[in-house]
């Protein structure tokens, strides 16, 4: 059986780009990528060169047809690191990827942010503009990346979304007298079996930088891979996706 491949777009993508990377693993297709920054983009086009990049998030870009949007927005306005400002920092630019989300309406959402985002309610906004259009957002998950062998803790908050139509597949999928329900194990929506949180420590450990000698471009890519998610923890959520896809409701 054929299954519709995965058209995802990633926002906010910095250089390492761990969603398309995950997509990637998965077979998925990524259909454009946002990214400003000069060096990032150069680092994006060798590893994505397929994919357009477009430089500035913007509702007017004609990104096509995608049907599940990744991006971690920046963080700095959020962080215990920075100032702090959350929705009075220019940088702040949920409303951005959001915009897109109305436009579109993409039948995955999901999002990536420091566990600063929960403290200064950005997280409870970013649920609320969510629900306030039909979406239907799974309860947010903090998950450290030594959750999938890292030696670096990293906590990050993790909120995934999906839309009514989504929705209803998983309910005919729970449903023991539905015929979706044959050769396939059921989703659940409760927090103790929910599939978002059956997470395994099998993905071992990442690679380990070595010194700064003969390192080219070794301020660039050590920025780029500060700003970078842990892509074994996106794959395991885009898995649960990808089933939901494939179970061909």
């Amino acid at each position: 059986m054929s299954f519709k491949k995965m058209k995802q777009l990633s926002v906010f993508s910095g250089g390492c780009d761990g969603f398309s990377l995950a997509g990637k693993w998965l077979g998925w297709e990524t259909i454009g990528l946002v990214e400003n920054d000069p060096s990032r983009i150069k680092r994006l086009k060798k590893n994505f060169p397929k994919a357009p990049i477009f430089e500035d998030i913007k509702i007017n870009n004609e990104y096509g047809e995608f049907d599940i949007i990744s991006g971690g927005d920046p963080c700095q306005p959020h962080s215990n690191s920075g100032n702090r400002k959350g929705k009075s920092d220019p940088r702040y630019l949920w409303p951005e990827k959001f915009a897109i989300i109305r436009k579109y309406n993409p039948r995955y959402v999901v999002n990536e942010n420091v566990f600063g985002t929960v403290s200064n309610g950005v997280l409870d906004q970013k649920i609320n503009d969510l629900e306030s259009v039909g979406y239907t957002c799974w309860p947010p998950i903090v998950i450290p990346a030594s959750y999938v062998g890292a030696w670096h803790t990293r906590k990050r908050v993790w909120l995934v979304a999906y839309s009514p139509e989504e929705r209803r597949k998983i309910i005919l999928c729970r449903n023991s007298s539905s015929r979706f329900k044959a050769n396939k194990p059921p989703i659940t929506l409760d927090t103790q079996s929910n599939p978002f949180l059956q997470f395994e420590k099998s993905m071992g450990q990442p690679p380990i930088f070595g010194m700064d000698d003969g390192i080219p471009d070794r301020v660039d890519r050590l920025g780029m891979i500060g700003d970078s998610i842990v892509p074994q923890i996106a794959y395991k959520l885009f898995s649960v996706i990808d089933f939901i896809n494939k179970s061909n409701l």
